[in-house]
């Protein structure tokens, strides 16, 4: 996934296709910063009928600037 992803076409793409490459118990490590809509991450998330977990949270100060970062485990 591109760090510069406008209008989140890939990433909405991405999600639109995930359940065409999974295996009936396969799942997706998705990792998401701060910076990013989350909220439409989890609208997609919810559209697509997955469940979603939180794995991990870690923030960090880069550049004066504090950003999370999320990785959520997606199951269908």
């Amino acid at each position: 996934m591109a760090t510069a992803d406008p209008g989140y076409r890939a990433l909405t793409r991405f999600m639109r296709e995930a359940r065409l490459h999974l295996s009936s118990h396969g799942l997706l490590l998705v990792f998401f910063g701060s910076s990013g809509d989350l909220g439409y991450l989890q609208r997609l998330v919810a559209e697509e009928g997955f469940r979603i977990k939180m794995l991990a949270r870690k923030t960090l100060v880069e550049d004066g600037w504090k950003v999370e970062y999320i990785t959520y485990r997606l199951t269908p």
